[in-house]
């Protein structure tokens, strides 16, 4: 668990570096909170052993979201006024940038045994990033649609690999 926290931590600062932020302010306790609630309250019968990477990154996004471990809002001037605009917006993105880097080269273990890895990294229009980022700072406790949160990380990440997704239906 203080790998995790320590991993968070640390991908905290190279993302601020990179997105050209000053650095990121947040309360560690509250990503030890993150990091304890994923292994002690995972929405999945096996836990977060036997659950899919769509369903860990997800579970992860809604508490990191609910959770609000960046104490300081991103300046409109680097992120701009839209992104600004949205409540807790810089948790959002924060979760939202570490579910794309932890799906991309992540492994599928299918049940029949069957392994495939993602290789492409997800890619999201400039409008649909606006809108997603939007429509994830409306998580909270009551509200956190867990299982449509796992399908929408599974299809974004189908939409680049669709090697990786399972045979479509006509519907």
């Amino acid at each position: 668990m203080t790998r995790d926290v320590e991993g968070i931590s640390r991908f905290l600062g190279e993302f601020s570096k990179g997105m050209g932020l000053p650095p990121v302010k947040y309360d560690p306790s509250r990503i030890s909170r993150v990091v304890f609630n994923l292994h002690q309250d995972f929405p999945h019968p096996s836990g977060i052993k036997g659950a899919s990477i769509f369903k860990k990154v997800s579970f992860f996004v809604i508490n990191f979201i609910i959770k609000k471990p960046i104490l300081e809002s991103f300046p409109a001037e680097l992120i701009g006024n839209e992104l600004s605009g949205i409540p807790n917006h810089e948790n959002v993105i924060f979760a939202f940038h570490i579910a794309i880097e932890s799906l991309y080269k992540a492994k599928i273990i299918r049940g029949t045994g069957e392994k495939l890895i993602l290789e492409n990294r997800i890619e999201v229009s400039e409008h649909s990033y606006r809108e997603i980022i939007e429509a994830l700072s409306e998580i909270s406790q009551l509200t956190h649609n867990f299982k449509l949160l796992c399908v929408f990380f599974e299809q974004l990440a189908y939409k680049t690999n669709p090697h990786c997704q399972y045979p479509p239906i006509d519907i």
